[in-house]
């Protein structure tokens, strides 16, 4: 454990924070992806599920389960770099990520609200964005801490 205060600010509290934060991240990425990423599936490949209308046999189902599939693979990075000692990176990284997630839902917000499911895009839309804060904010924490 790290008891010691670099700038005067306590660098336990700073990695506690970042490693809470890369958790949760990678939980969320792990849990909205994946099952998005199982539910396009069962919708193109099988017919069931709540995205069968809009999937099944369609070319574009292959946007949809790469993003996803993309995030879950993220969220396994995420988890990872939480058991390190250089997550300033890794925030960096997840921001990033959480950027390009969210700015696709605003850039094609039409495009995918005529899939359906209005209040699943709003509220993943928002969570990208406090994402981007969150992660944000702790790279910045975490540079001028041990900066200092």
């Amino acid at each position: 454990m790290v008891t010691q205060t670099a700038g005067g600010r306590p660098l336990r509290g700073v990695l506690w924070l970042g490693k809470r934060l890369l958790l949760a991240d990678a939980t969320f990425l792990l849990v909205a992806g994946g099952m998005s990423f199982l539910l396009e599936l069962l919708g193109h490949f099988a017919n069931i599920g709540p995205f069968a209308r809009m999937f099944y046999g369609s070319s574009y189902t292959i946007g949809f389960v790469e993003a996803h599939g993309l995030a879950v693979l993220t969220a396994l990075l995420l988890y990872r770099a939480s058991a390190s000692n250089q997550r300033h990176f890794w925030h960096l990284y997840a921001a990033g990520v959480h950027v390009l997630l969210g700015s696709a839902n605003v850039l094609f917000w039409g495009d995918v609200l005529h899939f359906g499911f209005p209040l699943i895009l709003v509220v993943t839309t928002i969570v990208h964005g406090l994402f981007v804060l969150a992660q944000g904010t702790c790279f910045v924490l975490h540079r001028q801490t041990f900066a200092a």
